[in-house]
């Protein structure tokens, strides 16, 4: 995370051990999510600590978006392709430790 006035990384966020593919800051900026082939991690934006690893998210994160009063995160994801097609699903967890509110099943193009 970069302080873009001094020019310096402000934190950095380690421990995902798979490439990243979608980043999200929550509306107040003390949160950042990441996603990628191995879940959602939310983490603390100023020092990069780790706040909470998310697992049932399907096999690559494509795409994150926490609501407006930064109390859920959408999670955005696609299964590995198979005969039938891909395993598509958007999640949407409240911010508290393994509390999911919804899961939606049955898309079956990218989100």
């Amino acid at each position: 995370v970069w302080d873009v006035a001094r020019r310096f990384p402000r934190a950095r966020c380690l421990g995902s051990p798979y490439d990243v593919y979608a980043v999200a800051f929550s509306p107040d900026g003390m949160t950042l999510a990441s996603g990628g082939r191995e879940g959602a991690r939310l983490w603390e934006s100023l020092t990069g600590e780790p706040i909470l690893h998310i697992l049932d998210t399907g096999d690559l994160i494509s795409g994150l978006a926490f609501s407006a009063d930064g109390a859920q995160l959408a999670v955005a994801s696609q299964g590995w392709p198979t005969p039938k097609g891909g395993l598509h699903t958007t999640t949407v967890h409240s911010i508290q430790r393994g509390r999911g509110i919804d899961l939606l099943h049955g898309m079956s193009s990218q989100v």
